[in-house]
């Protein structure tokens, strides 16, 4: 039981993302109102500590395939990936970076700020944004919001037949981080698996 007037400490240490618990969206718009899409393929860990009583940093990174967005469009994502993306010679966007929250709430949700760099079409750019933080039993929930301009990172503006996309890519992220399962003689397992990895519950052949 939480004793009134002392700070009960979240949890610290490494968390791993979970990709089946997390989502990365993007919202293009165009001249014929804009396209969605989704990120099918990443990985991240997160590295956190406390500084004060109700401070909390985290050192993040997580990648993602470039070959993995989608649009659920076949043809417009080969567009994208062979034309704009340029998947082929830059084959994986990186974000690096920290997390800060303070006046943190054990108990419910609580604010943080994003900064770091993100790697994306070969070139480095600054990232700022606000998550919402959700503790949970074994780890945390991070949403966020923040927009990517293709332009700054070299990237053309997209064209499909008729369609013209505008340069700002809204970026929405929900991310799940859990503190990896340990395992004698394989150092940590992901989230959600067992020693053999497969999910929990599932029998080896």
């Amino acid at each position: 039981m939480a004793t009134a007037g002392i700070a009960q400490p979240l949890p610290a240490g490494l968390f791993v993302l979970v990709p089946e618990e997390s989502q990365i969206a993007f919202f293009v718009r165009d001249n014929r109102g804009g396209f969605s899409g989704r990120v099918r393929e990443m990985e991240g860990r997160a590295l956190v500590r406390q500084v004060r009583e109700w401070t909390y940093e985290a050192e993040v990174q997580v990648r993602v395939s470039a070959r993995s967005l989608t649009t659920g469009l076949g043809l417009r994502d080969s567009q994208m990936h062979r034309f704009y993306l340029h998947a082929d010679r830059f084959p994986t966007l990186i974000f690096t970076g920290g997390v800060t929250a303070e006046r943190v709430q054990v108990a419910s949700d609580f604010a943080g700020e994003v900064r770091g760099s993100l790697h994306l079409h070969g070139v480095e750019g600054e990232v700022t944004f606000p998550v919402r933080i959700t503790p949970l039993p074994n780890g945390f929930r991070g949403r966020g919001r923040f927009q990517v301009r293709m332009s700054a990172y070299g990237i053309p503006l997209p064209r499909f037949w008729i369609f013209v996309a505008e340069d700002p890519v809204q970026v929405t992220v929900d991310l799940v981080f859990r503190a990896p399962v340990p395992c004698r003689g394989c150092g940590f397992l992901l989230p959600g698996r067992t020693a053999s990895g497969g999910a929990p519950g599932s029998r080896d052949p």
